[in-house]
């Protein structure tokens, strides 16, 4: 799948749906079967690894929330907790914690490979997407 030749429309769309967090990719996938066009596998892989890494954080955050809530609760372990949630989650520069730092330059390093055309690969959910998409 490295060697296809990305058209430039593909990569801004691709870029674009990175920055969004696959809002405008889902808006362009819903466009493209009302008028059924086709996409590049480009532009497919792009829009499903953006809002599976969405929902992903989006699932991840809540998670952390409840299981944070359940330990704050326990005596001797609420202090340790404590002390890792306000070291991942305070802000610390630019108003930005060190998990929406993380998060940050993930979708930046997703937005940079768009714009060149290159798969941007993250560990386990690029091979989910192109398992997927190898079977279209």
């Amino acid at each position: 799948m490295q060697n296809e030749d990305v058209q430039l429309p593909d990569r801004i769309l691709a870029a674009a749906t990175n920055v969004t967090g696959g809002t405008i990719g889902v808006l362009w996938l819903i466009f493209c079967a009302i008028t059924r066009r086709t996409m590049s596998k480009f532009l497919m892989f792009n829009i499903y690894q953006s809002a599976f890494l969405a929902l992903f954080f989006y699932l991840a955050g809540i998670l952390l929330i409840f299981i944070y809530n359940i330990l704050i609760m326990v005596p001797f372990i609420n202090i340790v907790v404590n002390a890792i949630y306000l070291s991942l989650f305070t802000p610390v520069y630019f108003h930005l914690s060190i998990m929406s730092m993380l998060i940050f330059i993930i979708y930046v390093y997703l937005f940079v490979c768009a714009m060149f055309g290159v798969y941007g690969k993250l560990p386990y959910i690029s091979k989910i997407i192109l398992y997927q998409l190898e079977r279209f």
